[in-house]
């Protein structure tokens, strides 16, 4: 498997669990199971951040992730 199959599985990876994540706040909030809290929140922009921003993250993340193999190298 290339690394472009890889990285575009990353990415409608990252879209699912960013819907469905949505999905499962929508649905607490129709049943009134939702509580407005600071985790609630967070994991609120979690899910907007892997839905609008997927190519973004998993660039920051090759560049950590080379970052350390090459400090790890030398």
């Amino acid at each position: 498997m290339s690394i472009k199959q890889r990285k575009e599985i990353a990415f409608w990876f990252m879209m699912i669990v960013g819907m469905a994540i949505t999905i499962i706040q929508l649905y607490r909030y129709a049943t009134n199971t939702l509580s407005f809290t600071t985790s609630e929140m967070i994991m609120n922009l979690i899910a907007v951040a892997f839905m609008i921003f997927p190519r973004w993250i998993l660039n920051v993340a090759e560049k950590v992730i080379t970052t350390k193999k090459n400090e790890n190298n030398e």
